[in-house]
């Protein structure tokens, strides 16, 4: 009940303080003295008992004494909201668990894969991440991205963490080329149908260079977890680890000069002045 009562006060605090502002009482008061004139030329005559002389500067005052009550009582009104808003805004923001944890899972052979009309996918080796709820609620629909800070991908379809489980998912998938007979080696991220989550039809990016990337998880239960990796190709094998982070961009460009053709290949673009369109567009 005090806080209650020590709340009240406030407005009627901040009532008291606004109604004697300039810019909250003239306009009531030029409003009701421009009735009191208008009514005094239309002929009508307002007068309080007593002196006629005296009536006119009394009936002024009267006015003038109705529009500041007219002021206080509707900034009373209006002082709860505005004291609640200002109170919460000197709250800090409320900060969400980091509940989600990420890091990479190594890898496996992958062979026999389909897509979402069920092509069969390249053999691969899938390097996976596994995502884990460290905390005590359930997490909703979390998803990963793999990429650069100007090229992200989801690559996982959204999925649920009750406390303390944990998704092992493919991020990245590596092999010998894309086409029959090709030799290089590459990388491919593969675009997902928004309907099915399977990879679509056709739809992935080639990676030729080997270099640092970002693996994200996100849920609007909890904040993101990022992981930064290092794509390596430095034996016949290429292999995907954990990077500290250093602060630097060291993400490569999706095409470097002279390999600009690898760049987004099996899903039949073509480079063009702006980039890489689809062939048949």
């Amino acid at each position: 009940m005090r806080h209650g009562l020590k709340f009240y006060r406030s407005c009627i605090q901040e009532a008291w303080r606004g109604s004697w502002d300039i810019a909250n009482a003239w306009p009531p008061t030029v409003g009701l003295l421009a009735l009191y004139a208008g009514a005094r030329l239309a002929g009508f005559t307002m007068r309080l008992p007593g002196d006629a002389e005296r009536s006119v500067p009394a009936m002024a005052v009267l006015f003038v004494a109705t529009a500041w009550l007219a002021v206080f009582l509707v900034r009373l009104v209006a002082a709860p909201p505005r004291i609640v808003a200002a109170l919460e805004a000197r709250l800090p923001a409320p900060v969400l668990p980091s509940a989600l944890h990420l890091r990479l899972h190594g890898s496996a052979p992958e062979a026999g894969a389909v897509d979402a009309v069920g092509d069969v996918l390249p053999p691969a080796r899938v390097f996976l991440a596994r995502a884990t709820n460290r905390g005590d609620a359930l997490l909703q629909r979390c998803q990963l991205f793999f990429g650069t800070p100007t090229n992200i991908q989801v690559v996982s379809a959204p999925f649920d963490l009750a406390p303390g489980a944990h998704r092992d998912l493919a991020v990245l998938r590596t092999g010998t080329g894309i086409d029959a007979g090709a030799d290089d080696p590459h990388a491919l991220v593969y675009f997902l149908d928004r309907e099915t989550w399977k990879v679509a039809q056709g739809q992935a990016a080639w990676l030729p260079d080997p270099g640092r990337f970002k693996v994200t998880a996100l849920s609007a239960d909890t904040t993101a977890a990022a992981l930064e990796v290092d794509l390596s190709s430095e034996t016949a094998e290429w292999t995907l680890a954990e990077a500290p982070a250093t602060g630097v961009d060291t993400a490569p460009t999706a095409a470097k000069t002279g390999r600009q053709r690898l760049a987004w290949m099996k899903a039949g673009r073509t480079p063009t002045a702006e980039g890489f369109a689809p062939a048949n567009d």
